[in-house]
């Protein structure tokens, strides 16, 4: 099987190797594609790990690598050493020069700076944007993605049936057609040799009966007594936390519902032997966990931990391979204090610090060896979490001190950051650092938890991710310059000068509520922007008239668009940072909502609508709170 899988990703990478080259050039290509385990260092996994040799004269050459997958991303890598830029998915998004078949040799060595360079679904998405995204990702330096849920029906679900959007009716999706678009995207991966991580979310509330299809709510009191000793005690009642199955922790002490979970664990890795990493995770919230004498004996790390084990014993009699991701998250994120995996070689931590800020990076934090720092005590379900980065890092190290394992980077900074960091540049320069500093902290890559339409205003972001993970030395001036100019061509200067605007007129600080709420000059600076928003969109539209190159024009398009989007949203920023009344606040909100939803199906495949739309109300709302639980 691993030949045939080997085979169908090599034929595939010709196929790539073919049509980009006679793009480029004109003419066949004369390079041969091969497997070689000569590359393959002593601390390097042959499935898991890549590198890849390019060595490339005059068009004539070899690119080999350690398996498939590291093949066809040297494939990319020699278009990109050639001046290829894969600016967005789909039509128009590439950017190829032309160039005579001398002129195209490189010769380069290169192992990624990571293992993990991952892109995980969420936001509100058709199939066609999940495929088209894979296909972008691994030209960019990723190497596997991530399906949430058993069959991401709720990202899907999103699109088609039009949430949020009041101005047209969805098609609905049915459990079925969710379940084969998973297949699709599976195959999709395979095809590239990409690895496949899936589930997570929903392991608890699945595995007592109750459908994990998204952060939906029940009627009140509906759990009927049989199932309520499943599920967590708290203030001496057992039922749904926030009347939402999948914010709800279970009893797990309680040796039925560890056999529930992990019967239902087991069950859907023997269906599904193409997933690589199988993440097992709880209840999706904080502060509800189990209060009952039972549990009280053990930490809440600790009863995961006998559940890892368990699972990781039930999983080895069944010969099942697949590596186990636990998470450090909310509760999780103190160590055991009793229990110790068994076989850590079967499992791979994930470091979520969901409650972090992104107004800066992790670059130039270091554990300094020898140096303890006391955590916050553990106070059952009367907790509270940090923002501070030394706070969230003090407990990753907590934890390394406790699993010296592979581990990696579980971040969100593609999540809402977007629709807070407006202009996307500063954003994408905490990425790039960011993934800079995984290997100082101990982390061997990064899983990104973010919309899948990240490219409006621009791509940068994703971009430096992908770049950076593959390339941790890569320097993000450089990357910033390479993926504009490429994006823009010409008017790279005007749209630099655009998208300085948001960051005169607007402070991501604020929108992170991290300034205050109320703020008169920060008012004038929204309005000022709505004015010089809707200039820089028509100078945008002007330089479009003499534009013959399609990526580029419809990089103006785009821009074009989501400066007039955004001048409806600053108006409505400046009537909430002066304080007006909420009703004119939403008035001006509805105003944006109707802009956006009117164009969605000319630009829906670029921006996400449905999270532009929900992020923005919950701003002007004040309800920062509710933003990490969207």
């Amino acid at each position: 099987m691993r030949r045939l899988f080997m085979e169908r990703v090599i034929r595939f990478a010709y196929k790539e190797l073919a049509r980009y080259f006679k793009i480029m050039t004109g003419d066949e290509a004369d390079i041969r594609l091969s497997v070689d385990m000569s590359l393959l260092e002593k601390d390097m996994d042959a499935y898991l790990d890549d590198k890849y040799e390019i060595s490339v004269r005059g068009g004539r050459g070899v690119i080999r690598g350690v398996n498939a997958r590291s093949v066809l991303i040297g494939v990319y890598r020699f278009f990109r050493e050639c001046g290829c830029v894969f600016v967005r998915p789909g039509v128009n998004g590439d950017r190829i020069p032309r160039l005579s078949v001398k002129d195209c040799t490189v010769e380069l060595v290169c192992r990624p700076s990571y293992r993990f360079r991952t892109i995980t679904i969420e936001g509100a998405n058709s199939l066609g944007d999940v495929l088209s995204l894979i296909d972008w990702s691994i030209k960019n330096g990723f190497n596997a993605y991530f399906t949430q849920f058993r069959d991401s029906n709720t990202f899907f679900e999103r699109w088609y049936n039009r949430e949020r959007n009041d101005l047209t009716n969805g098609v609905g999706l049915q459990d079925e057609e969710a379940r084969a678009f998973v297949r699709l995207i599976s195959d999709e991966l395979k095809k590239r040799g990409m690895l496949f991580h899936a589930v997570g979310h929903g392991w608890t509330c699945e595995s007592i009966g109750y459908k994990a299809r998204g952060w939906y709510k029940v009627k009140p009191g509906s759990v009927p007594d049989y199932d309520r000793e499943y599920l967590a005690e708290i203030d001496g009642a057992r039922d749904f936390y926030m009347d939402t199955p999948l914010y709800s922790q279970l009893c797990y002490s309680n040796e039925k519902v560890q056999e529930k979970m992990i019967d239902s664990v087991v069950e859907y890795l023997l269906d599904h032997p193409e997933v690589d990493y199988l993440h097992f995770w709880l209840g999706d919230n904080y502060n509800n966990f189990c209060e009952c004498e039972k549990c009280a004996q053990l930490s809440v790390s600790d009863w995961y931990v006998v559940l890892l084990n368990k699972l990781d014993e039930r999983l080895t009699q069944k010969h099942i391979s697949a590596k186990i991701v636990f998470l450090i998250y909310f509760e999780l994120l103190w160590p055991p204090v009793q229990k110790q995996l068994k076989h850590p070689e079967r499992f791979v931590m994930m470091f979520a610090p969901i409650t972090r800020t992104y107004s800066k990076s992790f670059l130039g934090e270091k554990r300094v060896e020898g140096v303890k720092r006391a955590l916050p005590k553990f106070r059952l379900n009367r907790l509270r979490f940090p923002s501070d980065l030394r706070e969230n890092l003090e407990f990753l190290y907590a934890n390394q001190d406790r699993f010296s394992g592979d581990a990696f980077d579980f971040d969100y900074h593609l999540m809402w950051e977007p629709f807070k960091d407006l202009a996307g540049v500063k954003l994408a320069e905490v990425i790039h650092d960011d993934v800079r500093a995984l290997k100082d902290l101990g982390l061997n890559g990064m899983v990104s938890c973010q919309i899948q339409k990240a490219f409006m205003p621009h791509g940068l972001g994703i971009y430096a991710m992908g770049r950076t993970l593959e390339n941790s030395d890569v320097d993000f001036a450089r990357l910033r310059k390479e993926y504009l100019s490429a994006a823009f061509g010409d008017h790279v200067s005007s749209v630099v000068n655009i998208l300085q605007i948001f960051y005169d007129c607007h402070c991501p600080e604020y929108l992170r509520n991290e300034h205050s709420e109320i703020d008169a000059r920060q008012a004038e600076a929204f309005d000022n922007g709505a004015d010089r928003l809707r200039e820089g969109a028509k100078q945008l539209r002007f330089l479009r008239k003499e534009e013959s190159d399609k990526t580029v024009d419809l990089s103006l398009k785009l821009l074009a668009y989501y400066c007039e989007l955004c001048a409806h949203y600053f108006l409505a920023l400046g009537a909430k940072a002066r304080g007006e009344a909420r009703e004119k606040v939403r008035e001006k909100f509805s105003e944006m909502h109707k802009f956006l939803f009117e164009n969605e199906s000319e630009y829906g495949n670029y921006l996400d609508s449905f999270y532009f739309d929900l992020m923005s109300e919950q701003i002007l709302n004040s309800d920062w709170n509710n933003v990490l639980t969207a």
